[in-house]
């Protein structure tokens, strides 16, 4: 089982882009060095979930269950990695993960877009990206760094 390294990088996306209406920054997720939405292709106008500044306790509980949960707060149970540019919205549309964990390791794996109802109008479309799996007390040191970057002024 080959195992990952989960680091971030700060971004910021201009209102050039046409993504958002706004300047807006946010956090990437990185994998062994590569960000994952290349590891995912084609994410659409969506960016990282974490880093946009605007409501920071909303990000620390996000990162709260990221860190903590085997489910999301939504619907569907999935956690979010990339959700609409202009709103933050995974009901606009988001890649979503399943998250497994052990007392020695954090999978992400079964990656979709989806906006997080569980219903059965909205059928989940699969992204095809395997499983990654993290070391656990790597993870939970990925975790405090995240919670750093959030937080930092």
């Amino acid at each position: 089982m080959l195992k990952s390294k989960l680091t971030f990088e700060k971004k910021f996306l201009a209102k050039k882009a046409q993504v958002c209406s706004g300047d807006r920054t946010y956090i990437d997720f990185k994998i062994n060095g590569i960000s994952l939405a290349e590891l995912i292709g084609d994410i659409g106008r969506n960016i990282g979930k974490f880093g946009w500044k605007t409501n920071v306790d909303f990000e620390l509980s996000e990162l709260k269950e990221l860190r903590e949960s085997e489910k999301s707060r939504l619907e569907n149970g999935l956690f979010s990695a990339y959700v609409c540019g202009e709103c933050g919205d995974e009901g606009c549309g988001a890649i979503m993960f399943e998250k497994h964990q052990t007392e020695k390791i954090v999978e992400w794996k079964n990656f979709v877009w989806s906006d997080g109802y569980d219903n059965e109008e909205e059928i989940a479309e699969t992204i095809d990206i395997k499983a990654i799996i993290f070391e656990r007390t790597e993870y939970e040191s990925a975790m405090e760094e995240l919670e750093r970057i959030i937080t930092e002024k």
